[in-house]
């Protein structure tokens, strides 16, 4: 029998040698079990194996399609990541979407340019962002009863603007979002922008980590001088840009503005979201997470379009999905309290 190998060995300047009484914890399988990785190997595994029976899903052409149509979940996902981290959740934002899919293509129809459609969803945006966060955090209601009832308040308003007939704006934004720089369509490339952005301020900035100090424990960071309410409605604030912004990429998609603009839009925002890692109990996420998370939904998509059933079976994957990464989540939750 080959002997074992010696415990690991700790030492720290002018202390004698320690011996640990655990390994070390391996830095590469940390990454590994991380649940980006796992929704990366899961989304590059699965793409690899579904091509081998329909060798037309990883062409360049299906591959651009797949990372075109992704870009406006994917974006909203990046403020929906960051909207659960603190704690909250907003499903107003299919409902949102289309009044700032409306205010943009107003702007368009009496002969704005692109960047005052832009500035108008923006502005659309934030009113609702604002509206949202400001409930929540002053008026200290849950997120979910604000945001299901912006939802439906923000719906009716749309539908009385819009009415019936839908809004055909210029095609201005079409190169914005179905257009391509050396194959990689401007909507993915717009959306990995603004990630990196997000992701270095969240990192860097007091404002990014007082979101996931809140999120950690809001009494907590109270406590340690954070503005809670402060932090809280810009979070909100910062989803409603994410969504006036979208809003312009799905007019340039769509071409137009229909009355049931951008439903449903939140399930998907939100399944993107918690499949890639964001723990739906607040405090951990990442917005590359989130960005996987919108993939792996789409390329599911994408997938059944190519066999034909994407009907029922499309929600039953993206279910079991969802339950699968809440109850990862639960018990990862459950086995840090019991530490």
């Amino acid at each position: 029998m080959r002997p074992l190998p010696p415990e690991p060995v700790l030492r720290a300047p002018g202390v004698a040698l320690v011996r640990a009484p655990y390994p070390v914890p391996n830095r590469w399988r940390e990454i590994a079990l991380r649940r980006e990785s796992i929704v990366l190997a899961i989304l590059v595994i699965g793409s690899v194996l579904f091509d081998l029976t329909h060798p037309s899903f990883l062409t360049p052409q299906n591959l651009e399609q797949i990372f075109t149509n992704v870009a406006v979940v994917a974006i909203i996902s990046i403020g929906m990541t960051l909207v659960i981290v603190t704690g909250g959740i907003d499903v107003s934002v299919g409902s949102a979407l289309a009044l700032c899919m409306f205010a943009a293509g107003k702007v368009m129809v009496v002969g704005g340019g692109l960047v005052l459609a832009i500035l108008a969803g923006l502005a659309a945006g934030v009113l609702v962002g604002v509206l949202n966060g400001t409930l929540v955090a002053y008026g200290r209601i849950h997120p979910i009863i604000v945001t299901l009832g912006t939802l439906n308040i923000i719906r009716a308003v749309h539908i009385g603007v819009l009415g019936k007939d839908w809004l055909v704006p210029p095609h201005l934004a079409e190169d914005l979002a179905l257009g391509t720089v050396l194959g990689i369509p401007n909507a993915w490339l717009l959306t990995m922008i603004i990630a990196a952005l997000l992701t270095w301020f969240v990192a860097s900035r007091p404002l990014g980590r007082a979101i996931y100090a809140i999120g950690g424990n809001a009494e907590a960071a109270r406590l340690a001088g954070i503005n809670v309410p402060f932090v809280t409605v810009s979070v909100y604030l910062l989803m409603g840009l994410l969504v006036g912004f979208a809003a312009v990429i799905q007019i340039g998609q769509a071409g137009t503005v229909q009355p049931n603009a951008g439903v449903g839009l939140e399930l998907q925002a939100v399944a993107a979201t918690v499949i890639g890692g964001t723990s739906i109990l607040g405090g951990r996420g990442t917005i590359v997470g989130g960005l996987l998370g919108a993939l792996l939904v789409e390329a599911v998509h994408n997938a059944l379009i190519t066999v034909g059933t994407i009907g029922l079976l499309e929600g039953l994957v993206v279910g079991v999905l969802i339950l699968i990464a809440v109850a990862a989540d639960v018990l990862q939750h459950r086995r840090q309290r019991i530490v």
